[in-house]
């Protein structure tokens, strides 16, 4: 399975406040994002459960940014489907 589905999320506090760097070229909150690690999960909620994971996506792949909660982005796939990943750097990178 290469992508799947999700909800709503709300925004988050700035990066200055949280204590978390990011790169200079980085966009705060990213319109798109690719992944950068051989899959990672897309979950129905922003948190860790094995019950939410609704499948992966892999490296390469670009989403679009719906929004961000907390550590998480809410996204949609290229095939329209939506759910959250990591918004860790280690994980997805930002695109301009």
């Amino acid at each position: 399975m290469r992508d799947a589905s999700a909800t709503g999320a709300k925004a988050e506090p700035s990066k200055a406040d949280s204590g978390i760097s990011r790169p200079k070229d980085a966009p705060e909150n990213p319109r798109r994002i690719r992944i950068k690690v051989n899959a990672v999960n897309l979950r129905s909620s922003p948190e860790l459960r094995n019950e939410n994971i609704l499948g992966q996506l892999y490296r390469g792949e670009e989403l679009r940014v719906i929004s961000k909660t907390g550590d998480w982005y809410e996204v949609e796939t290229t095939k329209g489907r939506r759910g959250f990943v990591t918004s860790s750097e280690n994980y997805v990178e930002a695109l301009r």
